[in-house]
């Protein structure tokens, strides 16, 4: 009988969790864009190279050299990963945004299930580095990272092909859509 309460409790939690994080998610996005600003966004260059060298093996043994610096360097390295976590969160969830004002004018008919998988893999990702810093497991954070920039990267290309195979003439109307 525990068991089953436990298993529904943590059903009921996930059910809850994504729920809000999908309004948080419809609240965050934009209402207004136009193709000038979106082509913007996509051309501006995004690295996250550093994010992935935070816990490097090669600076912790040169802080372990130092009496009492290593608890403070990882409290350190854990903040800023969350900062970077947070930023990195931030642009997934604005290129997710105009990925889905694009959804309609696209020609690719596995746009859609492509966005919803790239959202389900980087917050799947997202939510498990977050742990990770809470709970201070901070190393081996390179592939994930990297896996988690790859999705940003993956929906930024997939907008900008949108954007340069349709002829955008204000939000998101086509000159077949104006005649």
């Amino acid at each position: 009988m525990t068991v089953i309460f436990v298993i529904l409790l943590a059903i009921v939690l996930m059910g809850a969790g994504l729920a809000l994080e999908l309004l948080r998610m419809n609240r965050a996005a934009p209402r207004f864009l136009d193709g000038e600003t979106i082509q913007s966004y996509l051309s501006r260059p995004v690295s996250y190279e550093a994010m992935g060298r935070l816990f490097s093996k090669d600076d912790a043994e040169f802080v372990g050299t130092h009496p009492g610096a290593m608890r403070r360097w990882t409290t350190q390295r854990r903040q800023a990963m969350r900062l970077y976590l947070k930023q990195l969160r931030g642009d997934f969830q604005f290129s997710w945004s105009i990925c889905r004002l694009l959804t309609p004018v696209s020609q690719d008919p596995d746009f859609g299930t492509m966005l919803v998988k790239q959202w389900i893999q980087f917050h799947l990702l997202y939510g498990m580095l977050t742990a990770r810093c809470v709970l201070g497991y901070g190393s081996s954070t390179d592939q994930q990272v990297q896996t988690l920039v790859r999705s940003l990267s993956t929906l930024r290309t997939g907008a900008a092909g949108i954007l340069g195979d349709a002829n955008l003439i204000g939000p998101f109307e086509t000159e077949a859509g104006r005649a």
